[in-house]
């Protein structure tokens, strides 16, 4: 819709600009843009003066009269000391000059047949599509767009004006209209004045009140501002935590110096020339890690670097005036939300590999060594042809001598570390401690202890578990033939029998360790417990039920408390079912008294209630602990042992 200005009141000197909105329809019938009626403006007009004496028009500008033309939109300059009629003068030429449709200087000036001037685009827009003739913007008279003739006067003259804005724009006026800065356009990003909000470019633009839009954007940088400190406290602890790291991997690679140089001691006269390659090794790797720790500690400052660059830049655009905050905030705001702290810490570890490559013929040379150390495999494997026969010795070792384990198996780890290299080495590792575990009754609570050791001290291979995991899977194949396997022959009975008791001694000695460091049980191996027992109770023949019995005998305690914090009641169910096996089952008479003995330990809490008052021999009628205290040993054959 057209604005007007209205001189000050009589006797002023100079001319203030009034902005002022009419109706839904201006006084040639023109009908008023939609959404001007919702966003009118007041304004208390000064009383109205007798209009001036009519300025004559410029050769070639043809209009209506001043009584049907429509008040026009006047661009408000800096006041200026001119007289009246020159501010006057200066009104009635800025108001020719001016389209009354987009309320702009005329850009290609066009007349139509009514002798009223628009810009040609202007028109063009305002036509119906595929219609003949239109009604004129201000006086509706119909027109052809046959018609259209360039004005090349009003063009000349609308040229000649424009350079008079060309100057500075004065601080809080639009540099386009040189009107106040009131409104802020969420697409363009910036301070627009009433002008423009009518015109073409912005009318389908979100405005808001240049107030408003402070308030919001400030509130935004200043939000953005504590998430950055967030982000930089973050990347400070996580610096802190790197710093930490370093410092214990610095103490574990001292320990592991010192603790190589006390063994080379031993051997200098055979290891001289070893142990400065060892060392030289070592001193490879730590400068490889602090290379590397260095260069992470350089991305953490630069990280934490361009954080406090950011909250520095939002803080300064923070604390400018409105006009300057609002001069493309979102860049800002965009900026900072992609700056994240993107660093995961590593776990520094010591991976060089060292063995004593030295013959055990000279092992026995040097004084303080035993025999039994002469014969371990400290020395590592490069007597061994194979993995297979490095391994399978070992174990046989491990087997007669079950002491040794806790001296020995750190370097059988590293010397896996080093010889173990690809997925089918690690098959095959796996397979050779499950057939030895599950081959020699003996050997199910080593093999289960080197089992969990082992999942943990691998380092071969990049999955997180990856020895666990084959190791689980291996277990599977033989579990999902539980039911063939408990009612088979007496060959696959005996296997069967063997796997279950290792699967118990799996289930008591692998540790899962959590996201937080909490040591667990595996979930899976308990439920299978449950299933096996099932198959062994449901096939109550003689060594099906002492098998029972030992796996019950051993895990049963754990077990029992790990379904009463579930919930449920397992142990109630299978110790009814042993009830009812020795009450209607065709088993020996000495297998029933061993489940019955069972039935009492259970009831006793398995034997973790009582203990003996007065120092005496231990028995199974005065000692509740007794079953669970004697150790079981088992023949080549299975057969189970007593301690004595």
């Amino acid at each position: 819709m057209p604005l007007g200005q209205d001189a000050a009141s009589s006797g002023s000197d100079t001319a203030t600009p009034v902005l002022a909105r009419c109706g839904p329809a201006t006084p040639a019938g023109r009908p008023a843009r939609a959404g001007i009626e919702s966003r009118k403006v007041r304004f208390n007009f000064p009383k109205p003066r007798e209009a001036p004496a009519a300025v004559p028009r410029a050769a070639g500008l043809q209009g209506p009269p001043a009584a049907h033309r429509p008040l026009r939109r006047v661009a408000a300059h800096p006041t200026r000391a001119l007289g009246k009629s020159s501010v006057m003068e200066a009104k009635d030429l800025q108001e020719e000059l001016t389209c009354s449709i987009c309320l702009d200087y005329f850009k290609d000036p066009v007349s139509i047949e009514c002798g009223h001037n628009f810009c040609r685009c202007c028109l063009q827009r305002s036509w119906e599509p595929g219609g003949g003739q239109f009604p004129c913007p201000e006086c509706r008279q119909l027109s052809s767009p046959a018609a259209l003739r360039p004005n090349w006067v009003l063009a000349r003259l609308t040229r000649t004006v424009r350079p008079g804005r060309q100057g500075p724009v004065p601080p809080g006026l639009c540099g386009r209209h040189w009107e106040p800065l009131r409104l802020f356009c969420e697409e363009d990003q910036r301070p627009v004045c009433l002008v423009c909000r009518e015109s073409q470019e912005h009318q389908t633009h979100t405005m808001a009140p240049i107030d408003e839009a402070f308030e919001n954007y400030r509130e935004k940088l200043l939000k953005t501002q504590c998430d950055l400190k967030a982000k930089m406290k973050e990347a400070m602890r996580l610096h802190d935590m790197e710093v930490k790291s370093v410092t214990d991997w610095q103490n574990k690679m001292k320990n592991k110096r010192l603790s190589l140089s006390a063994e080379y001691a031993k051997l200098h006269r055979f290891l001289a020339e070893e142990e400065q390659l060892f060392l030289q090794r070592l001193s490879k790797e730590e400068e490889e890690t602090k290379k590397k720790w260095n260069e992470n500690s350089l991305r953490l400052n630069q990280i934490i670097t361009s954080l406090k660059e950011l909250i520095l830049e939002v803080w300064e655009k923070s604390q400018c005036s409105s006009l300057e905050l609002l001069q493309n905030p979102k860049d800002l705001l965009t900026r900072s939300e992609n700056q994240d702290v993107n660093y995961s810490l590593e776990d520094l570890k010591v991976t060089s590999v060292c063995h004593i490559p030295m013959m055990k013929e000279m092992l026995k040379q040097v004084q303080g060594y035993s025999s039994n150390y002469t014969e371990s495999y400290e020395d590592g494997c490069e007597d061994y042809p194979t993995l297979a026969e490095y391994v399978q010795d070992f174990l046989n070792h491990l087997t007669e001598q079950p002491g040794s384990f806790e001296t020995e198996i750190e370097q059988f780890a590293e010397t896996l570390n080093g010889w173990v290299t690809t997925d089918d080495a690690l098959q095959e590792l796996v397979e050779l401690i499950y057939q030895q575990a599950t081959s020699i009754p003996n050997f199910s609570y080593m093999g289960a202890r080197l089992c969990n050791y082992l999942s943990h001290h691998l380092t071969i291979s990049p999955q997180s578990g990856r020895f666990r995991q084959l190791l689980l899977q291996r277990c599977r194949t033989e579990y999902e033939a539980k039911d063939q396997a408990a009612k088979g022959d007496e060959v696959t009975r005996k296997r069967f029998h063997a796997f279950v008791l290792f699967l118990g001694e799996l289930y008591l000695n692998l540790e899962i360790k959590g996201t937080n460091g909490q040591v667990t049980r595996a979930d899976i191996l308990q439920v299978g417990l449950r299933e096996l027992l099932n198959a062994l109770l449901s096939n109550p023949m003689d060594d099906n039920l002492i098998c029972a019995v030992k796996l019950l005998k051993l895990t049963g305690s754990v077990l029992e408390d790990a379904w009463k914090e579930k919930g449920k009641t397992d142990m109630v169910e299978i110790i009814q079912r042993i009830e009812n096996v020795v009450l209607g089952a065709n088993c020996s008479r000495d297998v029933k008294q061993m489940l019955l003995k069972l039935v009492e330990l259970r009831s006793s809490n398995w034997g973790r209630v009582h203990v003996t008052s007065t120092y005496r021999e231990a028995t199974p009628e005065n000692d509740p602990n007794y079953f669970m205290n004697e150790p079981t040993f088992y023949t080549s054959d299975g057969v189970s042992l007593h301690c004595s």
